[in-house]
């Protein structure tokens, strides 16, 4: 009963990494130290830099574009000297919508019908994360996309629209630029505050390395939510997470499998694994889109962690991802993070609005995101053990209408996977009834979304 509880509450009821390439390939000689604020600078900013097809060997139709790095040879030293953060940088990723010799400075003429917004939200660019000078490898981080860009041929064009600089260093990082014509154009608005128009900055393309892919597996960190939730806020010890991207498995779905003397959950499932600073999590599910996996517990005390993807042999690049202590999030009846709680009546019945719980009564939650426990969380571990794991982090509450009810228990769910939480709870004999009635987790710091609900009578 209790295993096919866990596969209903976390299997979905649907659904080699290349190292980068420079585009355009170019002769070195051509390289000059020229400034391309545009695309870094500390004011709001719109600006496109447009590739010809004609010198981008290093591309296939059918290669995935996932993200792309900044040429800093400009400044002598690295930069920035502080961390630089943008509130919000979107790429968008398209066709031109007609020849380089065409290209406008209306920006909207330029893309083509197959644009796609390929990133959004806020970039952080690290301290000293941009080289300078003579550095091996003068390129800075990945601007990693949130979904792919599929290149289906002909000159290619990428916009960003960009806030400016929220905090940190202002002043402007520069990029350097390949100066030919042959090579593209950049169009930009340097400054001056308009979305709709730019003035033609210079003839060639701005030097950039694209991060291609051919079949191989592809996620960023966007893709990586709290399996209960499905909110992307990191990653804590022992969380059930589920991870979105492309080529991630198989085409059908592949369960995770338990280990041959049926103690644990094995860390791999239809050829996937996934790394969690080189440490293989416990694998739930694993599909061409969508994986399930527990994040360890020696994440316990770090600030970051670095996941790798691994399908059919192949890697994706590492993601860094946020660890937080404890992320708790309950389970739902719809999966989806919010509505009906995948709650238990104290007779063991599902609760719903056609079967509510008493006021008085213990009612039974499943969730995850607890942290690490005590005894420490074992990766994959069936809870039969004594005594049961229960987490570190204190005190678990939980509060029904805005009241609070006795928790009884909170731990490891008996029988099932370490990572699943359990809370037993009373509900209070002057709880609020409904059929949705809000309900909160709290576990230390902790605290679940909103949304969650109960049915009480």
């Amino acid at each position: 009963m209790f295993r096919s509880i866990l596969l209903a509450l976390i299997v979905p009821v649907a659904f080699a990494q290349t190292p980068g390439v420079l585009i355009p390939d170019v002769p070195a000689g051509l390289i000059r130290n020229q400034s391309a604020r545009s695309f870094l600078d500390p004011v709001p900013v719109t600006a496109q830099v447009i590739f010809s097809a004609e010198y981008m060997s290093g591309l296939k139709p059918g290669d995935l574009i996932t993200g792309f790095q900044f040429r800093s040879a400009w400044n002598a030293t690295a930069a920035p000297l502080n961390p630089v953060n943008f509130r919000d940088y979107q790429i968008t990723a398209g066709r031109t919508s007609g020849a380089l010799r065409e290209i406008s400075t209306v920006f909207g003429n330029n893309l083509g019908p197959d644009r796609t917004v390929v990133r959004t939200g806020p970039l952080t660019l690290p301290a000293l994360s941009l080289p300078g000078g003579a550095a091996a490898d003068p390129y800075g981080p990945v601007i990693a996309f949130n979904t792919p860009y599929t290149y289906r041929g002909g000159d290619l064009i990428f916009q960003v629209n960009h806030t400016g600089v929220g905090t940190g260093e202002a002043r402007a990082l520069t990029a350097s630029l390949v100066l030919d014509s042959r090579y593209g154009r950049v169009v930009a608005n340097i400054g001056d505050g308009s979305a709709t128009r730019g003035s033609e900055l210079i003839d060639g393309a701005i030097e950039v390395r694209l991060r291609v892919q051919g079949a191989g597996p592809f996620f960023s960190g966007a893709g990586v939510v709290n399996a209960a939730s499905g909110r992307g806020n990191g990653v804590s010890p022992g969380l059930i997470t589920a991870i979105y991207g492309v080529n991630l498995g198989p085409t059908e779905l592949a369960l995770g499998g338990l280990t041959a003397d049926n103690t644990r959950f094995n860390t791999a499932a239809g050829g996937t694994r996934v790394l969690f600073d080189g440490v293989a999590a416990p694998v739930i599910y694993s599909s061409q889109g969508q994986i399930s996996v527990i994040a360890p517990y020696s994440l316990a005390g770090r600030t970051t962690t670095s996941v790798v993807v691994e399908s059919g042999g192949v890697r994706t690049e590492p993601v860094t991802l946020p660890v937080v202590a404890a992320l708790p999030a309950m389970f739902t009846a719809n999966q989806s993070g919010t509505g009906q709680g995948a709650i238990l009546n104290q007779d063991g019945s599902v609760n719903s609005a056609a079967n509510p719980a008493a006021a008085g009564s213990i009612i039974v939650l499943f969730a995850t995101g607890e942290g690490q426990t005590t005894p420490t969380g074992v990766d994959g571990l069936l809870a039969t053990g004594t005594p049961l794991p229960r987490p570190v982090a204190q005190p678990t509450r939980v509060t029904v209408g805005g009241q609070e009810a006795e928790v009884l228990y909170s731990g490891a769910a008996p029988g099932l996977v370490a990572g699943l939480w359990q809370i037993n709870a009373r509900l209070s004999a002057t709880v609020p009834t409904g059929a949705a009635v809000p309900i909160v987790l709290r576990v230390g710091e902790g605290v679940s979304i909103a949304g969650v609900t109960v049915a009480v009578r």
